[in-house]
């Protein structure tokens, strides 16, 4: 069997990375730096990677490479910002608590929690393409989920949960959909 491409590791890197596998994803985007270490991309997702196994600063580092490389990585800019922000919190100091007063049953009343929103799994028997989704966007009133390189992408109007999915026969470019953006047209 053939080694792996740089194309294949970074690939498969994603599909860890999507799926919360973060030690592999690393372990994907290691193999792809160590055949191109100017790779900004790869270097942005190792710190996505690294953010969600809450190494902030090993993720930092990742992103002010990416940067170096390329400025206008919106990526890196992102999770620079995000880590600079967790940083802060982890080193904010703790201020001394206030003694606490004897709670008397004259305290007011705790304000009920809000109900968690309503939510349902879907599978290709609900009309999806495959039930690997690649990634997700939704607002108030609807939910696109996009397949990769699989078959388009699926529309769920929220109010009467029809799905109706979109692929080249629909007019799109091609059928291999990573990301949908919503922005409200």
């Amino acid at each position: 069997m053939a080694p792996k491409t740089t194309a294949e590791w970074y690939d498969d890197g994603l599909s860890m990375l999507n799926s919360g596998f973060f030690d592999s994803a690393i372990q994907c985007f290691d193999e792809v730096l160590r055949a191109e270490p100017q790779n900004a991309k790869a270097w942005a997702l190792k710190g996505t990677a690294l953010i969600g196994m809450n190494s902030h600063d090993e993720a930092l580092a990742c992103f002010d490479k990416a940067l170096d490389l390329d400025p206008e990585n919106a990526q890196a800019r992102r999770g620079q910002t995000l880590c600079l922000t967790e940083l802060a919190r982890e080193e904010a100091p703790t201020w001394p608590q206030p003694e606490t007063e004897e709670i008397t049953e004259s305290a007011v009343a705790p304000t009920p929690l809000p109900k968690e929103p309503v939510s349902r799994l879907y599978s290709v028997a609900d009309g999806l393409v495959v039930d690997a989704v690649h990634g997700m966007a939704a607002d108030e009133e609807e939910a696109w989920f996009v397949y990769g390189q699989y078959g388009g992408a699926t529309r769920l109007t929220l109010w009467n949960q029809q799905l109706l999915t979109y692929s080249t026969d629909d007019g799109l470019i091609s059928d291999a959909v990573r990301c949908v953006l919503l922005n409200g047209n």
